[in-house]
């Protein structure tokens, strides 16, 4: 017969979908870029330090210019650039005007 139980399956999908991600200001993405540098840009120290995934670190090392050129850095997560291009910028120029009406 199966060894399987569906309730240990069922609590294991419910743990999967309770994991939630991190997300990180500009402000925090700054200072982990100052502490890197300030590391001698080691990785793996930087990140036990800051408890920050190194692949995310690397990323963020990558994308320094943006980060540090970006304006708001106190309440945005984002770059200003960041993010998916629209398809159809006109249709998007379209429907922004559209909704300010």
């Amino acid at each position: 017969m199966n060894d399987f139980n569906t309730t240990d399956i069922q609590s294991n999908v419910i743990k999967v979908n309770q994991i939630k991600r991190k997300s990180y200001t500009l402000r925090d993405k700054l200072n982990a870029l100052k502490l890197l540098k300030e590391f001698n840009g080691n990785i793996s120290k930087t990140s036990r330090g800051l408890n920050v995934d190194r692949k995310q670190l690397r990323v963020w090392r990558e994308n320094e210019s943006k980060i540090v050129n970006s304006n708001n850095k106190q309440k945005s997560r984002r770059c200003p650039d960041g993010g998916r291009k629209p398809f159809w910028q006109q249709l998007e120029n379209i429907l922004f005007c559209m909704g300010k009406i």
